[in-house]
Formats: C-alpha cells, sequence, structure tokens
C-alpha cells in the first residue's frame, strides 16, 4: 500500500510458463471489479488503485530448475541435495 493509500501492490507468484499471462490478464481484468467492491462495502474511505504485480522469484528459481533438469553433466556426476541453510 503506498503511503498515501492511493495505490495498492498485489503480488502474485508467477510460475514461469505460458500460463502466467492468462492470468496476468484476468487479474488486471478485475481490478476495477474488486475496487468497486470495495467502494460498495465502505470498507475504505478512499478506495486505492488495485496493481498487480508479477512475483519473478518463484519463476526464476522455477526456469533454473528446467534448466539444471536437462544439463549434460560429466561422467560420474552425484548430485548433492545442498540445505538452503547452509549456502549462508
Amino acid at each position: 500500500m503506498a503511503p498515501d493509500f492511493n495505490k495498492l501492490n498485489v503480488f502474485w507468484v508467477a510460475t514461469g510458463t505460458e500460463y502466467d499471462a492468462v492470468v496476468e490478464r484476468i487479474l488486471k481484468k478485475s481490478a476495477g471489479q474488486l475496487s468497486q467492491e470495495i467502494t460498495e462495502l465502505h470498507v475504505m474511505v478512499v478506495v486505492p488503485h488495485i496493481d498487480f504485480a508479477k512475483d519473478k522469484q518463484y519463476a526464476k528459481a522455477a526456469e533454473v530448475d528446467r534448466i539444471l533438469a536437462t544439463a549434460d553433466f560429466v561422467e560420474g556426476y552425484v548430485s548433492v541435495d545442498v540445505e538452503p541453510s547452509a549456502l549462508v
């Protein structure tokens, strides 16, 4: 939410697939309807502009996983699972 309550960013999880465009289109189409619902419910005095923003972090991680799944590792390579906390 912006400090002046004029804008509300709603982040959604992108998957990095072709479905992201469909989800984004549906969310953008429904923003006006959501604002109207908030207005009718008298929940807020000032109804902010709703903006749906794609959270790309998950999509980027999924892309790396897809690339690694098709990577050609050298003979004798052994996969090792590493705890994320061990990387810090």
